[in-house]
């Protein structure tokens, strides 16, 4: 009988406010191939997605403060859930379907065990940390949604909390006053900024009982993670960066400039929205075992992840594909006649 070796978890981080784009694809398809490879090693892994459910669906400013609602508090979240199972079940079926994998929303990981404790040593480490995170600020992004109904405006910047209770934190809604979280108890109620969750991320997965591997795209290495968040952490977490799909500037392909009007026109007009949206990529009936091959082949020859790929790159890659297809489609009925 085989005997498996300790359990890995293989966490990636997603907010789904948009269907997701090449860069999202390739971070799901890389996560798969690791585990994947992880599985032939002997080990036991298993695929943790996080959709931060309570990223910035909306924002405004009222009286000089900068508030958000969340993407679960504006139902924007519902928009594309359904895309990220169905990328998920079609990853999985490239690489075998052996590895198991689920998705989780914020309020599950902040409800667990220990979350209390690594926030309230955040807290009591604030100036410190605020002044390294949030230099604009000198402050925690630390946040809660407004309780009331219909409201859950968030204060972004967290500039209104109070901490003199150790056990609860102080929030203030513009239009309905102040609301406390209770540390101990509502944790799942809090949100976070990029650079917070990441520590509250780091903190937590580094006494983590199972090995621990993050899939993070590779705009976040360099000074954040290696120099900025690692002083902040005991030990250092193991990160395989997913390459950055570019474009023609070598800017990474962005979810926030697809959502305004006209950003990527050009793209458009090249017939390459494809490569901006899950949903159009399933319109034009595309084949996502074709990025999901790619993707292995960078975990094959690791060399391949030390670089960024165009998306005119990819596109040729989809193109080959698909003239190979049709060409021995045409053979056959060549053959046949």
């Amino acid at each position: 009988m085989i005997t498996r070796g300790p359990e890995v978890e293989v966490n990636l981080i997603i907010q789904p406010n948009s269907s997701p784009h090449l860069g999202t694809l390739s971070s799901i398809a890389l996560a798969f191939s690791v585990a994947t490879h992880l599985k032939n090693l002997n080990l036991k892994p298993y695929i943790m997605l996080d959709l931060w459910d309570n990223a910035k669906g909306e924002q405004c400013t009222i009286d000089g403060v900068v508030y958000q609602r969340g993407l679960r508090d504006t139902g924007k979240l519902f928009d594309h859930l359904n895309d990220y199972h169905e990328v998920l079940r079609t990853v999985s079926n490239f690489f075998g379907g052996e590895v198991e994998y689920r998705i989780r929303m914020e309020a599950e990981f902040l409800s667990l065990p220990r979350i209390p404790d690594i926030l309230r040593g955040i807290i009591n480490d604030r100036e410190a940390l605020g002044v390294s995170l949030a230099p604009s600020s000198g402050s925690i992004a630390l946040r809660a949604a407004c309780p009331h109904e219909g409201c859950g405006l968030v204060d972004k910047y967290g500039s209104h909390n109070n901490y003199d209770d150790p056990d609860k934190v102080l929030f203030r809604c513009p239009i309905h006053g102040q609301f406390a979280v209770v540390l101990a108890t509502e944790c799942s109620r809090l949100q976070f900024n990029c650079q917070l969750f990441n520590l509250v991320i780091g903190r937590f997965y580094e006494d983590f009982e199972h090995g621990y591997i993050q899939i993070c795209g590779s705009d976040y290495a360099g000074f954040w993670q290696e120099q900025l968040l690692w002083r902040h952490l005991r030990k250092p977490i193991i990160i395989v960066y997913t390459p950055l799909i570019v474009d023609w500037s070598g800017s990474k392909l962005s979810k926030s400039l697809y959502l305004r009007r006209d950003a990527y026109d050009y793209l458009c007009k090249d017939g390459l929205e494809y490569m901006l949206s899950y949903a159009r990529f399933q319109e034009e009936q595309r084949d996502l075992g074709v990025l999901c091959a790619e993707v292995d082949l960078w975990v094959r020859e690791p060399y391949r992840l030390f670089r960024a790929y165009s998306v005119h790159y990819m596109h040729l890659l989809f193109t080959q594909k698909e003239r190979i297809k049709l060409g021995a489609i045409h053979l056959r009925e060549l053959i046949n006649q």
